[in-house]
């Protein structure tokens, strides 16, 4: 048996949709490279997860100011 703990990154100056936008896989480097290719799908999604976990709501706020369980949800 083995135990594992959730260790939650986020860019806490960063709001929620965009940590969500930044997990997804790019070619470029550059944080407006991210951005650029298939943005208002990336978000569509990013928008409809934060829905499905009860955070949408709360997609436009710095995701530093969350609280710890909303952080790591």
């Amino acid at each position: 048996m083995l135990r594992t703990f959730q260790q939650t990154k986020i860019y806490t100056k960063m709001n929620c949709v965009d940590n969500m936008q930044i997990s997804v896989s790019h070619r470029r480097n550059s944080k407006n490279g991210i951005f650029a290719s298939r943005k208002g799908e990336i978000r569509d999604k990013a928008e409809h997860l934060l829905e499905f976990v009860g955070l949408y709501s709360k997609r436009n706020l710095i995701s530093g100011d969350l609280s710890f369980g909303q952080q790591g949800i």
